[in-house]
């Protein structure tokens, strides 16, 4: 089901030569968001609530970013008492998230949210910061078992079933990216890496520094708790050697 909010959400794009370009905000059921994200690069989700009076004032807020950016190709919806929420880790309401080729990313501000700090923060994130690693380029990107001459890497390895962490991870890496790698592994079809790390759990943290991995164990998923062990917390945790990658038939 969609339904057309144009007349209450239209919003105008300035162009140069004082064109306008109309931009609706669409309200959309489940399935046919999931679709949406699943279909355009760019698709900007609002998530809302019945008697949230936050939640009207963002629509207001919106505005600002028609007037302060132009994504080719954004698409912008908007959901109510979606059961999505829950699927891509949503705690809060009013809340952003930015799909990037499916890969969202949450905006996190400070107190209400205002047009221009979320005009600002698409423009810092049209593109996906994590990098995606697969069982192709995994050992040439990270070089994991010869002493992580790329660096130090930070992967998520996740499931689709299991995608909650997704939005909140992608912050993570936005943040992290001028100073470690931050990087993605879905395990359903990165089989040989599933294998050689022993992945059992899911979503599972690793930092790997320097030949060793360390797991992160903590029950903390918060974009702070995350970011912290990279720093302080992977001292206190338990490296191990990185196993050497299969070596071919």
């Amino acid at each position: 089901m969609l339904l057309q909010l144009t007349a209450v959400f239209g919003l105008f794009l300035p162009l140069l030569g004082g064109q306008t370009v109309h931009v609706t905000i669409e309200e959309l059921d489940d399935d046919s968001a999931q679709q949406y994200i699943n279909s355009y690069d760019h698709v900007l989700a609002i998530f809302h609530v019945d008697n949230c009076d936050d939640c009207v004032e963002s629509m207001e807020s919106l505005h600002g970013i028609a007037e302060s950016i132009i994504t080719p190709g954004l698409k912008m919806i908007k959901l109510m008492n979606s059961q999505l929420a829950e699927i891509y880790g949503i705690e809060k309401y009013p809340q952003l998230l930015y799909f990037r080729d499916s890969i969202p990313i949450l905006f996190h501000a400070a107190d209400k949210m205002k047009g221009t700090e979320a005009a600002m923060w698409l423009e810092e994130n049209k593109e996906v910061s994590s990098q995606i690693l697969d069982d192709t380029n995994f050992e040439h990107l990270t070089q994991a078992a010869t002493g992580a001459t790329t660096g130090d890497w930070y992967i998520m390895f996740y499931q689709t079933e299991c995608r909650t962490l997704l939005a909140t991870w992608e912050t993570v890496s936005a943040r992290m990216k001028y100073k470690i790698n931050v990087a993605l592994v879905n395990t359903e079809s990165s089989t040989t890496i599933r294998d050689r790390f022993d992945i059992d759990i899911c979503p599972q943290f690793m930092y790997f520094r320097l030949g060793k991995m360390y797991q992160y164990l903590g029950q903390m998923h918060s974009v702070r708790a995350l970011m912290s062990f990279t720093e302080v917390g992977y001292k206190n945790a338990a490296g191990k050697k990185v196993p050497q990658p299969p070596t071919p038939l």
